[in-house]
């Protein structure tokens, strides 16, 4: 009877542990397939913000810009059509906030009603223009080029230089930085901690005396158990 209870005792334990590793890996592989089906949508996209568009001139012959450029070109870094394959023209920016040093209230309307025709207006007088705009204002036949920008593509998002998702008109998406940043941190990790870890090790397996290893051995097994980012945060407290 005794024996029997023990067994059955054991093997509520076991299958506990079984059911409670089976949810929690259950639950892992869930999260990691949702976070990645939600990401590969990413890739369906194009980096300039959602509910925008680049207009140029009409009769500007560039008609396709990668992220890289744009974001060069509104950091005011490339500043002639020239240099990304169009005209010797100087490169004017323009957003939707800027539309009111240009036009006074009465001509944009109450309520914005004039809104699409004078961005068509000031588009077509400017040549150089490259312009910001939210699709609302946009006459569906407006006078002007829409600009076309790659969509996000893996590879290009592997080999990209720099992550700046926030980025406005078109967001930068480069994973480069944080994996080699991640390698980088990585390795001086390895290259500071496996010295100290091999002598710590040989000194308690060869040289320390019992008493001292007693000590020692569950000290290192609790420091080793404390998540690293909770050292961050008191080196930073």
């Amino acid at each position: 009877m005794g024996f029997s209870f023990k067994r059955l005792k054991e093997s509520l334990i076991e299958g506990s542990l079984f059911l409670s590793s089976t949810v929690t890996t259950l639950t892992v592989l869930l999260i990691i397939f949702f976070l990645f089906s939600e990401s590969f949508g990413l890739f369906k996209m194009t980096p300039v913000e959602e509910g925008f568009e680049l207009l140029t001139h009409k009769s500007n012959p560039v008609k396709e810009l990668t992220t890289e450029q744009i974001k060069l070109v509104f950091d005011q870094e490339i500043t002639s059509w020239k240099q990304i394959g169009g005209k010797q023209e100087d490169i004017e920016l323009f957003r939707i906030d800027d539309i009111g040093n240009f036009y006074t209230e009465e001509e944009l309307g109450s309520n914005f009603e004039h809104m699409p025709a004078k961005i068509e207006d000031y588009i077509t007088k400017h040549p150089g223009i490259i312009a910001f705009i939210p699709e609302k204002y946009i006459k569906p036949s407006i006078n002007a080029n829409h600009l076309s920008i790659d969509k996000i593509e893996l590879l290009k998002v592997l080999k990209a230089k720099e992550w700046f998702p926030t980025s406005q008109p078109a967001a930068q998406l480069g994973v480069l930085p944080l994996i080699a940043g991640t390698f980088l941190v990585s390795i001086g990790a390895i290259l500071l901690a496996l010295p100290f870890g091999i002598a710590a090790a040989i000194y308690l397996a060869e040289i320390a005396q019992p008493r001292i290893r007693n000590f020692l051995k569950p000290t290192i097994e609790l420091l080793a158990g404390i998540p690293s980012v909770v050292y961050g945060f008191l080196d930073w407290w």
